[in-house]
């Protein structure tokens, strides 16, 4: 079975359990101010940063919420920058692909999935993983938080080809935008 196959059939049992279990919906609704007395929560410069952008981008909105949850929980913190820092799925499966027609096509460019494309992918998925492990690695040694080496994890991952980012249907956050990557 080719990779492109693989991911094929690995995509299309995940679509079918997608449909039989939908994702819940939510809604925004007002919140009540808090008394004046109740605690808050405060989130940092970098999460409200984050927070600012369109709410239209799944991308960067998730990582609002990582950052909000790791803010406000040392466990789901540590738990998700290390699993953030070693993620391998990329570089083992490649990205999300539409089997939806015949040619498949990456989900985030609509560019037709070659072996060649795809081995180029998950060279480079490899390479970045490599750099986040060795960073998460260096910032674990010298002490840094987990919330801030999840930042600066995603600011590794911004510094990445316009074309992988595309491919994985990333948004660079704003200050990475500013320098227009290629590759």
């Amino acid at each position: 079975m080719t990779s492109v196959s693989s991911i094929a059939a690995m995509q299309s049992s995940i679509f079918l359990t997608a449909k039989k279990h939908p994702a819940p919906q939510t809604v925004a609704t007002p919140q009540p101010q808090p008394a004046a007395n109740a605690s808050s929560t405060t989130i940092s410069q970098a999460a409200q940063d984050l927070a600012s952008q369109p709410a239209s981008d799944p991308s960067l909105q998730s990582r609002v919420q990582m950052i909000q949850n790791a803010e406000n929980d040392p466990v789901y913190a540590k738990k998700q920058t290390e699993y953030f820092a070693n993620y391998d799925g990329y570089e083992k499966h490649g990205p999300m692909v539409d089997i939806s027609h015949d040619p498949i096509r990456y989900s985030g460019t609509g560019e037709v999935v070659t072996e060649e494309s795809l081995a180029a992918f998950k060279a480079e998925a490899a390479k970045v993983t490599a750099g986040r492990i060795e960073l998460y690695q260096a910032e674990k040694a010298k002490g840094t938080s987990d919330v801030q080496i999840l930042l600066k994890l995603f600011t590794y991952v911004d510094g990445q080809s316009d074309n992988y980012l595309s491919k994985l249907g990333w948004t660079r956050t704003p200050q990475q935008n500013v320098v227009e990557k290629t590759g």
